[in-house]
């Protein structure tokens, strides 16, 4: 195993963004637009963790600079007298940060690039601009490694909140081919498929997924992802419908 895969297993095993993500998972059915949200502050949390290497590889990398520019924006707090930057509310912080990210975007390519798209994810969803998600999530799905695993997760939990849950299906299953059998995210894939499917009405496959998730960590629950009991609920529930 090379040195940054350790790494990455080492980072998931902290959970964030799998903490992130089950706050969507909470929300889902009613509440649409907060997933959008939530899904974002997942995939930014990731992004930060994963992007750490580049940050140190690119630091005197002249292209670097303007992705740099929206960090520290990002960085400010909006109501901080002392602050160097100084923004009206936080609306504000994001414009600036999103016109320096967008810059970054457009004159930089690679893992630079790709955590620019990162970042202004973050900034279009707190912005209340979910529609303009899109195209982010659509390149990084195009990019690679982790940074196409949240693409594709992106575009899943976009689409299913817009209630396209073939579209959905289809982008959880792409995320597979972007995992290694190691990655974290693999079983939360499992969890938001099973979901997508209850969302559709087809019962049936969703205790499918369920069981398959559940069955693995049946006798070693210390294994057991953050979001297996809520898992174990569903399927309980589930069967008790059927």
């Amino acid at each position: 195993m090379t040195k940054r895969k350790e790494e990455r297993r080492e980072l998931l095993k902290q959970d964030e963004f799998l903490t992130r993500m089950e706050r969507a998972i909470r929300y889902s059915q009613d509440h649409a637009s907060r997933v959008m949200m939530l899904v974002a502050a997942g995939i930014v949390v990731v992004g930060l963790i994963f992007g750490l290497q580049a940050f140190r590889s690119h630091q005197d990398h002249q292209a670097a600079q303007v992705l740099y520019k929206g960090e520290k924006i990002l960085l400010t707090e909006a109501d901080d007298p002392q602050a160097e930057l100084k923004f009206e509310d936080e609306k504000a912080k994001n414009e600036a940060a999103l016109a320096e990210l967008e810059k970054a975007i457009s004159s930089t390519t690679g893992e630079i690039q790709a955590q620019a798209r990162v970042r202004a994810i973050g900034c279009l969803v707190a912005l209340g601009r979910n529609e303009d998600t899109l195209v982010h999530y659509e390149a990084l799905s195009k990019s690679n490694g982790i940074y196409a695993s949240l693409g594709y997760m992106g575009l899943g939990e976009y689409y299913r909140a817009k209630k396209d849950y073939a579209k959905a299906l289809q982008a959880f299953n792409d995320c597979f081919n972007t995992l290694s059998g190691t990655d974290g995210l693999a079983d939360l894939l499992k969890y938001r498929i099973a979901m997508t499917y209850k969302d559709q009405g087809d019962t049936a496959k969703a205790i499918q997924e369920l069981e398959v998730l559940i069955n693995k960590y049946a006798e070693d629950t210390s294994k057991q992802p953050t979001f297996y009991s809520k898992a174990k609920t569903l399927l309980d529930d589930l069967k008790k419908e059927t």
